[in-house]
């Protein structure tokens, strides 16, 4: 299992994103049990009414007039949470256990990691969920030191009756994530009873010209992407629109669940018609970025 051994150095750095450990201690302690605990939503727009807000699901390209964009009877949040493609009808979420996943979006300054979690049955008693950080290279356990008063807890039905989605916001600081230059955070779900990690999930990040966005790699292909984590009205004028920064990368080391990675090769490329290419794009070709590899929290 990788090292998630709390350091002495850390709390300067990400004691202000502790809003995690608030949704790590109230799911861990069977929250389902006791609605008061239960957060008011953050009061942003969410025209379809699904629980993802209209901005985040600009940056996640799904319909904001449409709680199920691909018609396939499944809510974008909930397929968001079991990992399939909500604007593809044919790619629909498997039968299985919970599933957790990750975004975010920066808006005014404040950047919010957004995390939903399916539950089958709805009950999270005797589950626990785990968040964490990656800060200088260090894979961080965020433990439950206190509460964060502004993250936003939720809970939405699933598509079978008692199913549910719980959808946990926090808000960062985004000079915080922009100041760390790549970051990622974590989460991960073991079933009560359990003694191993059975999902993880992580949102890895680089600052890349004042704005904080998202790494992609695909460790197959040896190939990865940024996506900017921010609406359109954001985004710099100096970024390229219906571009995307590709990038060819190798792995170049291994240090439990963080994946270092060179890049080989980065440039923009028309490919994709929903996002945007920073100018900085190209001058990333040789760096080292530094991930999270969610696969590799399983089963620790």
């Amino acid at each position: 299992m990788p090292d998630v051994t709390p350091r002495s150095n850390w709390k300067p750095l990400v004691l202000p994103a502790l809003a995690l450990t608030a949704g790590g201690f109230l799911l861990g302690h069977g929250l389902a049990d006791d609605s008061g605990l239960l957060a008011s939503p953050l009061g942003s727009a969410d025209m379809d009414n699904d629980g993802l807000v209209d901005v985040q699901e600009s940056i996640l390209n799904t319909d904001l007039l449409s709680a199920d964009s691909d018609l396939d009877g499944f809510s974008d949040l909930e397929e968001f949470a079991r990992g399939s493609d909500p604007q593809t009808f044919a790619d629909v979420p498997q039968v299985g256990g919970n599933m957790v996943a990750m975004t975010g979006r920066a808006q005014a300054g404040v950047f919010r990691a957004v995390t939903a979690l399916y539950v089958p049955g709805g009950d999270l008693t005797g589950s626990t969920v785990t968040f964490g950080a990656l800060v200088g290279g260090t894979m961080l356990h965020l433990d439950p030191m206190l509460f964060f008063v502004g993250a936003s807890l939720t809970v939405h039905p699933g598509s079978n009756p008692g199913d549910a989605v719980y959808l946990l916001e926090t808000p960062i600081p985004e000079s915080l994530i922009l100041s760390l230059g790549s970051t990622g955070l974590f989460a991960t779900y073991t079933p009560p009873g359990g003694a191993v990690v059975a999902n993880a999930s992580a949102l890895n990040m680089q600052g890349i010209n004042g704005v904080v966005s998202q790494v992609v790699s695909n460790v197959a292909t040896g190939g990865g992407i940024y996506r900017p984590l921010v609406d359109e009205p954001d985004i710099p004028v100096t970024w390229a629109p219906a571009q995307v920064c590709v990038q060819n990368l190798s792995t170049v080391g291994v240090v439990g669940a963080v994946l270092q990675q060179q890049v080989d090769s980065s440039y923009c490329d028309p490919i994709s018609a929903d996002s945007y290419c920073p100018p900085d794009c190209a001058n990333l070709t040789g760096t080292i970025q530094e991930i999270v590899d969610p696969l590799a929290l399983i089963g620790g």
